[in-house]
This record gives structure tokens, C-alpha cells and sequence, in this order.
């Protein structure tokens, strides 16, 4: 459960935490300055419902021993900080002009109020439930109402400019997309090597800085995807034409010699796939195609007859 903390009611808090004790002693209570952990059941109360004094009363009328506080107070170098993203360089480089000054003022603004209490939060506990009482500071409350306003207004900013990103890239990278697809080396290469063909389509522009270099590889990465997807799509249509012309292509295999001397598995799956590279016209042949090819009769390596010879006859040097 979160603490209630109430922002209406204005509280002096120096004085406040330095009557605390004096008034939880005038009841009968221990003073203790810390406060329990939000365990269990619990009830969150504030100066709108009512004052410091009126809840130490009601300590003292629930038989708490015990009545905690805390007085928190502000540490300006805390506030404020922006998240660096694990990045190298200074969160503060990457913001516009208008959010640097915004966020410099802000920073002005709570340096004013370094070293003051900003809240006092007072519990005491009776039948296994936890009572808590809280006031912030309305400078604070202002601080960090203006904080939160910077933030979305800052992650509003970032999601904008991630979607431009998005759509810059997604316009950037349909010309190289087509270059790609039209590659002839590109229909067989993967991985690196159909990266380094994409980088020499589309190199790097010279002397670009970081932010260029990182869109740069984005739309290169974009292209390429969409490239070998392309690519990935004509292929299959390819040599699913080519599963239903086996007989045809066991036939030219046969009448270009292509599997004579070809003696082991390696060699003749090589050679069909070589064939089915060159006639298709650099697309790389899918397993399934290859091994349906190489199951056909015709195609199958001949079994060595008794003797060791094809013709089964002896042959003496």
C-alpha cells in the first residue's frame, strides 16, 4: 500500500518534527524516529483529515506504545537526474535546446530549496494495523508536479521522434530493397556475405557522424530484410515450379553428364545444386528440392556389382 500523502493542508514541518516527541512523551508513548516497513493491513491519513496532534491523540486512544516518525529532508543533486540509458555520452547532449533550458531551470529552482524538510511522516501501530499520517512540503509538491510534466513531455518527445525514425527509415530503405533484390549476387548470399553485398549498394556517407552512421545501418538493415524476403519469396515460387518437373531436370542432369565420375553423395548433391543454381539463375536450391531431385531412378548413383566392376566382368592388367 502507498502512504497518503496529503498536499492541501499547509504544515510547518520544522516545528512539526521537533513537537512529535514532545507530544507522543505527554501521551505515554515511546518516540521513535523511523518508521515500519508498509506490511500487512495499513491506513494512510494526511493533514486534510487531520492534524499531527489530533493523530498522536489517536494513538494514545488506539493503546499504541510506540509512535514513529521520520522527517526526510531534500537533497537538490538528487533530483532531477536524468536516466543515461547505459549510453556513453552526457543524457543532457541528446536534448534540444528548449528542454535543456526547461530542465536547467528546474534544477535552479530545486538548489533553492536544498537542505529543507521536505515531509514528515508519523505511524504507530495497534491490532496488527499500521496507521500512517503525512505531509509534504508544498514547494515539493510543485517540484515534483513540474518534474513529471518535463518527463512525459520529454518521453512524448522521444516516442515522436522514434516513430519519424521508424518512418524515415522505412522511406529510406526502399530504393536499396529493390537494388538488392535485383543483385544477381544477392540470390544466393546469406549472412555477412550478403551483408557486405548491401553495404557496397548503399555505403556510408563520408565523414558522417554517429547519428547519421546509426540511421545509415538501420535503413542498410531495413533493405536487407526486405531484400532476402523478396528474394526468399521468388525462390520458393522457383523451385516449387521445379519439384513438378523433376523428370524434365533428371533429364537434362543426364543429358549434360553432369553426375559422371561424381563416385560419392557429397560430389552429386554438389553437382544438382550447382545445376539448380545456374538454371535458375543464382537462387540457391532449398534441401527438400535437392533431395527429391537426386531420389529420381534415373539419378540414383549405381550399386558396385560383385567383382568391384560396372560390367561385372574381370578385368586383368
Amino acid at each position: 500500500m502507498t502512504v497518503c500523502v496529503e498536499r492541501n493542508a499547509v504544515v510547518d514541518l520544522e516545528t512539526l518534527v521537533q513537537q512529535v516527541p514532545q507530544w507522543a512523551r505527554e501521551c505515554g508513548m515511546v518516540p521513535l524516529a523511523r518508521t515500519p516497513g508498509l506490511t500487512g493491513r495499513s491506513v494512510g491519513l494526511g493533514p486534510d483529515d487531520l492534524g499531527a496532534e489530533e493523530f498522536v491523540g489517536l494513538a494514545r486512544e488506539g493503546g499504541a506504545r510506540f509512535l514513529y516518525y521520520v522527517a526526510e529532508r531534500f537533497e537538490a543533486e538528487d533530483f532531477a537526474v536524468l536516466d543515461d540509458g547505459d549510453e556513453e555520452d552526457s543524457p543532457e547532449d541528446r536534448l534540444d535546446a528548449d528542454s535543456l533550458k526547461t530542465l536547467r531551470a528546474l534544477r535552479r529552482r530545486a538548489k533553492t530549496h536544498d537542505g529543507e524538510l521536505d515531509s514528515v511522516a508519523l505511524c504507530f501501530v495497534t491490532d496488527g494495523v499500521a496507521h500512517y499520517w503525512a505531509a509534504e512540503a508544498p514547494w515539493r509538491a510543485k517540484l515534483d508536479e513540474q518534474w513529471t510534466e518535463f518527463s512525459n513531455a520529454l518521453s512524448y518527445g522521444a516516442q515522436v521522434k522514434a516513430e519519424e525514425m521508424r518512418a524515415h527509415i522505412e522511406q529510406e530503405s526502399a530504393r536499396p530493397s529493390k537494388e538488392l533484390e535485383a543483385h544477381p549476387d544477392m540470390r544466393s548470399a546469406r549472412g555477412m556475405w550478403a551483408f557486405a553485398i548491401a553495404s557496397e549498394v548503399y555505403p556510408a556517407p563520408d565523414g558522417a557522424d554517429d547519428e547519421t552512421l546509426y540511421a545509415h545501418r538501420r535503413i542498410l538493415q531495413g533493405a536487407l530484410r526486405d531484400a532476402e524476403a523478396a528474394i526468399g519469396q521468388t525462390a520458393f515460387r522457383l523451385f516449387t515450379r521445379y519439384e513438378q518437373e523433376l523428370d524434365t531436370l533428371a533429364t537434362e542432369i543426364l543429358d549434360q553428364q553432369l553426375l559422371n565420375g561424381a563416385t560419392t553423395a557429397a560430389v552429386r548433391r554438389i553437382r544438382v545444386q550447382d545445376f539448380l543454381t545456374e538454371k535458375s539463375g543464382g537462387y540457391a536450391p532449398p534441401k527438400r528440392t535437392v533431395d527429391l531431385l537426386l531420389a529420381r531412378p534415373e539419378l540414383k548413383a549405381p550399386k558396385p556389382r560383385p567383382g568391384g566392376w560396372p560390367d561385372g566382368q574381370l578385368h586383368f592388367g
